[in-house]
């Protein structure tokens, strides 16, 4: 294969050949099928080859060069599940965030699950939550539409949009999220009291104070935090009695 001339039949070869020598644990013969193979690959023009070498070599020998490298061959291979395995690995770097910010400038067209994540990975980065509310929304709109939506995600989706004051979003993620908890779950009580003060943010009082009682009503570890909520509400309000 290597004198036939065909490039792109000699790239995937020595990739082969390299992922059996790295499976029994012979790296430095590995590495050199690699370069052999991304030689060939550049010379076919061969992105989609190109960027799965680069991701095996990655794995051998982490760096977030190869990384990066292995990433953007993909994307221009168009090959975006590929891209999400370099994607992966280019998330245990130091400095990816740069990386994601350079492509997210200009996010490649057609490969709206790559870009969720991508997206989703930011976000998870921030540590001003105010500032994550578009990463996190179109990360997990992404998500649901394929069926991977998480409680976790809505949850952080629902902290996001308290953080930045939008309270409507506040409390539709957070529904989402306690529907997918464990209702005896401290993750649970958490969306729930965060619901309970987005609508007292909202004004509608009743709301807010249906779920600070049934907070207060259980055993969890904010039962008494949302108690005193609810009780201060009602003295602000000039009630005596929980609503039913």
């Amino acid at each position: 294969m290597r004198h036939s001339g065909d490039d792109t039949s000699c790239a995937w070869g020595e990739y082969w050949l390299a992922y059996l020598l790295a499976s029994q644990g012979e790296h430095a013969d590995a590495l050199a099928a690699l370069a052999g193979g991304q030689q060939h690959a550049e010379a076919a023009a061969d992105h989609l080859a190109r960027g799965t070498l680069l991701i095996l070599d990655a794995t051998l020998r982490p760096s977030l060069a190869t990384a990066t490298a292995a990433l953007d061959a993909l994307i221009t291979a168009r090959a975006p599940e590929k891209a999400l395995e370099a994607l992966q690995q280019l998330a245990h770097h130091d400095g990816y965030l740069e990386v994601l910010d350079t492509i997210l400038s200009a996010p490649p067209p057609e490969m709206p699950r790559l870009i969720g994540r991508m997206r989703y990975l930011r976000a998870c980065s921030q540590p001003d939550l105010a500032h994550t509310v578009d990463d996190f929304t179109e990360a997990i709109g992404q998500a649901a539409l394929r069926g991977e939506d998480t409680a976790e995600q809505w949850q952080q989706l629902a902290q996001a949009n308290h953080a930045a004051g939008r309270y409507e979003d506040a409390v539709d993620a957070s529904q989402r999220a306690t529907e997918r908890l464990d209702p005896r779950s401290d993750a649970h009580d958490q969306a729930a009291y965060l619901r309970a003060d987005s609508y007292r943010h909202l004004g509608d009082h009743r709301a807010a104070l249906r779920e600070y009682r049934r907070l207060a009503d259980g055993d969890g570890a904010l039962a008494a935090q949302a108690f005193v909520a609810g009780t201060d509400l009602l003295e602000q309000l000039g009630i005596t009695d929980w609503p039913s």
